[in-house]
C-alpha cells in the first residue's frame, strides 16, 4: 500500500502498490498527482532527518488558535497569525519535540498501521510520512481548522478518469512557485515566499465589492464629467475672444495712430483715418475741437481700458476705450468705434469727456452711449465666466464625490477605517499605508510639491512609489499602479469595485 498526500492541499491519500507512477486527480483540490513509488524498507545512507532542528516549526496562534507550520529559517521572527491578524514570535521548535532517537532507521521497517479516526488531521501518521518534507507539513499546518478531510485513512483511492474539479475559490497561488496554498495562509507552503496582501488584512466580501459593471460605469461618467469641464473651458476662452475680436490688435494699433494725430493736431491726416460716410459728415472744426480737448495739457500715457467687438457682415466693429493721463494728474477718457473697410480699419465715431462733465464727439454717438455699450457687454461676458465658473464647479462635486466614495471603498477593503477618506490630510497618510508604505510619505507627496523648481517631480515620483504598492498590496501589477497615479478616474472605480 502507498501513502502519500496531495502537494497541493496536503490531503491524504493511499492506493494499491500497483497504481505507482500512475496519475491520478485529488478528490479535494482536483490537481493532477503522479502516484509515487511505494517507500523502501530501508533507506540506504545518511539519515535525512536533521537531530537538533526541524525542517517545519509547527504551532498554534495564542489568538484563535489557528494551525500554522513555517520554515525553520523563520525562527525567532515575529510574523502575524493569517486569521486573527496577531503578532506571534515564532518559536525554535514546535512545542513538545524531543531529539530523534539514533536508531530512526528503524522507523522505516513494515510495520502495521493503526488507523487513526477520520476526524484527526495530522499526516504524520502514515508510514514514512515524514519524508514529505517542508512543503506538505507546511500546507496542513498552514490549512483551516475546519477543512474537510476527504478519504478516511483506510479507504483506498481511486483512479479518477474524469477531468479535474473546478479550482476552490478559497485557495490562492503563489506568484513564485505557483503552488496553491490556503486563502488564509501568510507564505508559501512550498517556497516560504511572504504572500501578497498580507499586510492589508483584507475582510471584504468578494460578492458584495465584486461588481465589474459599476467600476465600469463610474470610470465612464468620470471620463464624461472631465470632457464637460474642458468644453466649458473651450467655450469660455471662445467667448472671452470675442471681447476683442479676431484683429484687435490692428485695431488698436489704428485707434493709437488716431490719438497722436489728434495730440499732434494733424487735421488732415486725422480725417483720413475716418469712414467715408463720417468724412461727408464731419466738419474741420468739429475735428479741431477733438484735438484741442484731447491735447489740452502735455499728454503723460495713454492706456486701454475697455474693448467690446460686434461681428457684423457689413463690417467688424471695434469699440475701444482708452484713458489719457497728463502731466498735471488730470485724465480724460476718449472711446473710439472703429470698423473693418476693405480689410482695414476706419474711425466711424469718436467721444471724449472729463471729470467736469465736459465733452465733445464725432460721429453718432457720444460718450454716454459709448458707456452704456460697454456696460452690457461688461454685464454679458460676466454672466457668461459665473455660468461657467457655477457649471464646473458642480461637476467638479460630483468627481470629488465619486472619488471619495471609490477611497472609502478601498480602505474599507484593506482593513483601514473607511472614514478616513474624507479627511484631507489623514487620508494620505492611511493611502501611503494602504500601500505598505510609512505614513508620513504620503504627506511628503502631497505638500513637497510647493519646493520650488523640483518639487513637482518629487511629488510625482513619490506618488507612484505609493500607488505602485496599493496596486500590489491589492494584487495587481506596476502598471495599474501606474494608472492610479495618472488615471485615476478609470483605476480608482476598478480597484474599488471590480474583483482582485
Amino acid at each position: 500500500m502507498i501513502h502519500f498526500n496531495c502537494p497541493g492541499c496536503a490531503q491524504k491519500m493511499r492506493t494499491d502498490d500497483s497504481c505507482a507512477g500512475k496519475q491520478t486527480l485529488c478528490p479535494r483540490c482536483g490537481k493532477q498527482i503522479q502516484v509515487p513509488a511505494p517507500v523502501p524498507s530501508k533507506v540506504e545512507g545518511p539519515s535525512p532527518w536533521p537531530i537538533n532542528q526541524p525542517d517545519i516549526i509547527k504551532f498554534r496562534c495564542p489568538g484563535c488558535d489557528q494551525k500554522i507550520g513555517l520554515s525553520k529559517s523563520y525562527a525567532g521572527k515575529t510574523v502575524r497569525c493569517s486569521k486573527c491578524k496577531t503578532s506571534i514570535q515564532v518559536p525554535c521548535a514546535s512545542p513538545g519535540q524531543v531529539k530523534r532517537p539514533p536508531d530512526i532507521d528503524s522507523l522505516l521497517s513494515p510495520k502495521p498501521l493503526t488507523p487513526k479516526p477520520s476526524s484527526q488531521t495530522d499526516p504524520v501518521d502514515m508510514l514514512g510520512g515524514e519524508l514529505l518534507g517542508e512543503a506538505l507539513l507546511s500546507a496542513q499546518a498552514n490549512a483551516p481548522a475546519d477543512a474537510p478531510l476527504g478519504l478516511a485513512d483506510d479507504e483506498p483511492l481511486k483512479l479518477a478518469d474524469d477531468k479535474p474539479k473546478e479550482q476552490s475559490v478559497s485557495q490562492k497561488r503563489c506568484p513564485r512557485c505557483n503552488s496553491m496554498n490556503p486563502a488564509e495562509a501568510v507564505v508559501c507552503s512550498t517556497c516560504a515566499f511572504e504572500l501578497a496582501a498580507s499586510k492589508a488584512g483584507f475582510k471584504r466580501d468578494a460578492a458584495g465589492t465584486n461588481r465589474p459593471v459599476l467600476a465600469a460605469g463610474l470610470s465612464i461618467l468620470s471620463m464624461l464629467l472631465l470632457g464637460f469641464i474642458a468644453w466649458t473651458v473651450v467655450s469660455a476662452f471662445k467667448q472671452a475672444k470675442t471681447v476683442f475680436g479676431p484683429r484687435s490688435d490692428e485695431a488698436e494699433t489704428v485707434a493709437l495712430r488716431y490719438i497722436d494725430r489728434l495730440k499732434n493736431s494733424d487735421i488732415s491726416s486725422v480725417k483720413k483715418l475716418l469712414t467715408a460716410q463720417l468724412q461727408t459728415s464731419v466738419a474741420n472744426d468739429q475735428l479741431d475741437n477733438m484735438a484741442k480737448f484731447v491735447n489740452k495739457a502735455k499728454i503723460a500715457d495713454v492706456n486701454l481700458a475697455r474693448t467690446h467687438y460686434e461681428p457684423n457682415p457689413q463690417g467688424n466693429r471695434y469699440y475701444l476705450s482708452y484713458t489719457i493721463r497728463y502731466d498735471d494728474l488730470s485724465f480724460r477718457q476718449l472711446a473710439l468705434l472703429l470698423c473693418e473697410v476693405d480689410n482695414d480699419f476706419k474711425v466711424d465715431g469718436a467721444a471724449s469727456n472729463d471729470l467736469t462733465g465736459a465733452s465733445v464727439a464725432i460721429g453718432p454717438r457720444n460718450y454716454s452711449e459709448f458707456s452704456q455699450i460697454f456696460l452690457q457687454a461688461n454685464i454679458g461676458l460676466g454672466k457668461a465666466i459665473m455660468g461657467s465658473c457655477c457649471s464646473i464647479g458642480l461637476v467638479m462635486l460630483v468627481l470629488a464625490a465619486i472619488h471619495i466614495t471609490c477611497l472609502w471603498v478601498i480602505f474599507d477593503k484593506a482593513g483601514q477605517p473607511g472614514w478616513a477618506a474624507i479627511v484631507p490630510v489623514y487620508n494620505l497618510w492611511v493611502l501611503a499605508e494602504v500601500g505598505d508604505k510609512p505614513g508620513w510619505l504620503g504627506l511628503a507627496a502631497e505638500f513637497v510639491c510647493w519646493v520650488p523648481y523640483v518639487g513637482g517631480v518629487i511629488s510625482i515620483v513619490l506618488s507612484i512609489i505609493i500607488f505602485i504598492g496599493v496596486a500590489k498590496s491589492f494584487n495587481r501589477g506596476v502598471l495599474f499602479g501606474l494608472g492610479l497615479v495618472f488615471l485615476p478616474i478609470i483605476f480608482f472605480p476598478i480597484l474599488a469595485f471590480a474583483s482582485d
